[in-house]
């Protein structure tokens, strides 16, 4: 995230990540990026729970698998990682790519 908003951006993100999370408690996150490298992803959800201990095991950082040089909404495999993360970040039972 940091390579793409500024530190202000970051800051604004992340309490609003904490703040909606305190308010419900049954609140999850799913946050994504495009370009974010496995230690930024890991380093960036350590420092949220830092910040807001209550965020610790509600929050999922993911990486959007860049195809053909974009990462569309409208591709179906990206379409099929974002659902099978939401179906596991719920506890859902995963029902498989669409044909």
């Amino acid at each position: 995230l940091r390579g793409h908003l500024s530190s202000a951006g970051v800051d604004k993100l992340e309490a609003f990540i904490g703040y909606v999370g305190a308010a419900n408690p049954r609140t999850r996150f799913l946050v994504y990026s495009r370009d974010w490298p496995d230690p930024a992803r890991v380093a960036w959800e350590q420092n949220l729970v830092r910040r807001f201990p209550t965020m610790k095991d509600r929050v999922s950082p993911i990486r959007i698998e860049i195809r053909d040089g974009t990462a569309s909404f409208r591709d179906p495999q990206t379409i099929d990682q974002m659902t099978q993360a939401v179906q596991s970040l719920l506890g859902l039972k995963a029902t498989g790519p669409k044909p």
